[in-house]
């Protein structure tokens, strides 16, 4: 078996068309796991698929879980909030409280712009956190301004705090979703050029593709 394997090219890999690299992706991607020993035996990209939705499956439901008893929990602490705090409260450390918030508020802001400049998938993490945070931000300045600041608190968190928020959350829900139906377009692909034996799986390529760049 090992007399029959030889080594692909670059060139001859970048002459295979688009069908074809997909296969022998699909073929790389089920030797890997089997030589990992992910599980015992020959493996097909099949399974590999299914542990993978078996794993997010599981973390869906703590999500879930989790989530809910949260939301559940929240509810009555917000009726007893409602009920028992004062409407007007003496606070020491407000400079730090709102100081700290903005500092927060830059952070992320500043790693959203730094993970759009990168081209990463973290953007959706840091553009939903700067979007609540400014969402929270709008609220807070308005409900604690004085009669004096209350209409400028109001004009900056509908003019400024509230739309940034909403183009940061729109940017990271259009985001997931494009990332999701890509991973969603790649399972099927794989799925469809899985091999129909597993002795087909005995090319090995040394040599690394070169980096390819979409220049649309």
């Amino acid at each position: 078996m090992d007399d029959q394997r030889r080594t692909l090219s670059a060139a001859e890999v970048s002459a295979l068309s688009v069908g074809e690299r997909r296969e022998l992706l699909a073929m790389i991607h089920v030797a890997n796991a089997r030589d990992r020993g992910e599980q015992a035996g020959r493996m097909s990209l099949q399974d590999v698929l299914s542990v993978d939705a078996a794993t997010i499956s599981r973390r869906r439901r703590r999500a879930l879980v989790v989530t809910v008893l949260a939301t559940v929990l929240l509810i009555p602490w917000t009726f007893y909030l409602a009920v028992r705090l004062p409407e007007v409260h003496l606070s020491r450390g407000w400079d730090v409280t709102w100081v700290g918030f903005d500092i927060l508020l830059t952070v992320f802001l500043g790693l959203t712009a730094f993970f759009a400049w990168r081209q990463r998938f973290l953007l959706v993490v840091s553009a939903s956190g700067a979007g609540a945070l400014l969402i929270a931000d709008a609220w807070f300045d308005v409900t604690t301004a004085g009669r004096s600041d209350r209409q400028w608190s109001t004009l900056s968190a509908l003019l400024v705090e509230l739309p940034l928020a909403a183009f940061l959350l729109t940017i990271s829900v259009m985001f997931t979703m494009r990332v999701g139906r890509a991973v969603l377009a790649l399972r099927r692909a794989a799925v469809e050029s899985l091999p129909a034996d597993d002795s087909e799986l005995d090319t090995v390529i040394d040599t690394p593709l070169p980096e390819e760049r979409d220049v649309s």
